[in-house]
C-alpha cells in the first residue's frame, strides 16, 4: 500500500486494499475487512476499473452476509453482478449470484434462492476447468448452497444429491491434484 501511494497507482492501491481485506475476511475480521475492501472501492472506482470495482464489491458481500447485513449484502451483490456481465467476468457473476440466493435464503424466500443458485450453476457451467483455476471450489460453493436451499424446501432427496456432487468434485479435484493435473488456485 505504501508503494501504491508513493507511485499515484490507483490499481495497486485498489489491489492491496482488496488483498488486505481479504485477508482479514479469512481471519473473521469483517469490520475491518469491509473498511479496506471500502478503501478498494474508491480506488477502484478512480482508476476506473469496473472489474476490480465488481470483485471488490462481491468481495464486500461476503463480509455483509457474515454480519447478517442482507439488505446491504443484496445491493452490493446486485452491484456486483451489473459490473461482472459488463466485464464478462463470468467467475465473479456466477459467485455473486449464488451468494444472491443466499440472501434470498436468509430472508425467508428459499425458492427464490434456488433459482439464484441455478442461474450461477448455469453461468458456471460456461467456464473451462482448464483456463479457471477456482472451478472446482466455486462447483462446490454453489451446489452447497444450492443443497441448503433445497433443504429449506423441504427437497432433501435433491439436497442429498447436490452433498454428493461436492463430494464428487472434491474428490475428483483431490485426484487430479495428485496426478500434478490441476491448476494452482488463485
Amino acid at each position: 500500500m505504501a508503494l501504491s501511494r508513493r507511485l499515484g497507482d490507483d490499481w495497486a492501491a485498489a489491489m492491496a486494499h482488496l488483498v488486505q481485506g481479504h485477508a482479514h475476511q479469512i481471519a473473521g475480521r469483517d469490520e475491518e475487512a469491509l473498511a479496506c475492501f471500502a478503501a478498494a472501492c474508491t480506488h477502484a472506482e478512480a482508476g476506473g476499473r469496473q472489474h476490480m470495482l465488481g470483485r471488490v464489491l462481491s468481495l464486500a458481500a461476503d463480509a455483509h452476509l457474515r454480519l447478517g447485513n442482507h439488505g446491504e449484502a443484496r445491493h452490493l451483490l446486485r452491484q456486483a453482478v451489473h459490473l461482472g456481465e459488463q466485464c464478462g467476468d463470468v467467475f465473479f457473476c456466477a459467485r455473486s449470484l449464488t451468494r444472491l440466493g443466499t440472501v434470498e435464503q436468509g430472508e425467508g424466500d428459499p425458492r427464490a434462492a434456488l433459482a439464484f443458485h441455478r442461474l450461477a450453476l448455469e453461468l458456471h457451467e460456461s467456464l473451462s476447468r482448464v483456463t479457471e483455476p477456482a472451478y472446482d471450489w466455486l462447483e462446490m460453493d454453489i451446489r452447497t448452497r444450492l443443497a441448503h436451499a433445497n433443504l429449506a424446501t423441504g427437497s432433501a432427496h435433491e439436497a442429498h444429491r447436490q452433498f454428493k456432487r461436492v463430494l464428487d468434485v472434491y474428490e475428483a479435484r483431490k485426484r487430479r491434484k495428485a496426478q500434478g493435473l490441476y491448476p494452482t488456485p488463485r
